[in-house]
């Protein structure tokens, strides 16, 4: 190699060496400021299981209500992992836990402002509940995900065999229906336990006077597995409950 040649390579290493070491500057200044303006007691953080027992009174149950656990879903009809949770893993959880008697599930609303027709499909779900047809609402719904206006919720009520008048007149044409409080109060539930987002799972274990002391939380269209788990662990934290004593 030529002197040339050499001076070159020597020229080229030290470009090098100063990018890196610009690199590791900017990057170790970049956390040191990220530190400074988030510090530990500011960062978002899982939001905690909720303190207090939670009620479930109005909420559709699938399952045996007796049974000793329960999964509280908040979730809304427009959300597309939602849907996938609907379509990919509640058929599976039913045939597991919610049919055999080993847990129920209380569905609790939580539409969101983004999605148009979130509020009136969850108010025309309960509408369906007053004549005994909210699960099958619920899984039209979520094999219609597109369809949720107005006109497309009242063609489905007449495809579920409902009384049309009496479900028109419960869900109303205007921003407020019979439902519409009944739903807010299922936001007001969400947003004190700190969910912000659907599908949010609340899983725990069912105590003497019908409300549930919450021991797992889940968010997002979690895999059958996981959710497999967590409603093990559940079942487990019961019969330990009743071993306890308490």
């Amino acid at each position: 190699m030529t002197e040339t040649r050499k001076a070159a390579l020597t020229r080229w290493l030290e470009f090098l060496a100063t990018v890196l070491v610009i690199v590791v500057t900017l990057t170790v200044g970049s956390l040191v400021l990220w530190d400074r303006l988030n510090p530990p007691s500011t960062r978002r953080s899982a939001p905690p299981l909720p303190s207090e027992w939670v009620g479930i009174e109005g909420a559709a149950i699938r399952g045996d209500r007796a049974a000793d656990v329960a999964v509280i879903l908040f979730s809304e009809f427009q959300c597309p992992f939602c849907g996938t949770s609907a379509r990919d893993v509640l058929p599976e959880i039913d045939r597991q836990y919610f049919d055999t008697g080993k847990a129920f599930l209380a569905f609790r609303h939580y539409p969101l402002a983004i999605h148009a027709n979130a509020q009136k499909a969850a108010e025309a779900a309960e509408c369906a509940g007053n004549q005994m047809k909210f699960w099958e609402f619920h899984d039209w719904a979520f094999q219609h995900q597109k369809e949720l206006d107005l006109k497309n919720l009242a063609l489905a009520a007449e495809s579920l065999g409902l009384d049309a008048a009496q479900f028109a007149t419960c869900l109303g044409a205007d921003a407020a229906g019979e439902m519409t409080k009944r739903v807010e109060m299922d936001v007001t539930s969400a947003e004190a336990f700190g969910v912000a987002g659907t599908p949010a799972w609340f899983l725990g274990v069912v105590q003497g006077d019908g409300r549930v002391k919450v021991t797992e939380r889940l968010q997002g269209a979690v895999p059958v597995i996981e959710l497999q788990k967590a409603i093990d662990r559940t079942i487990e934290a019961a019969r330990a409950q009743v071993r306890g004593g308490s």
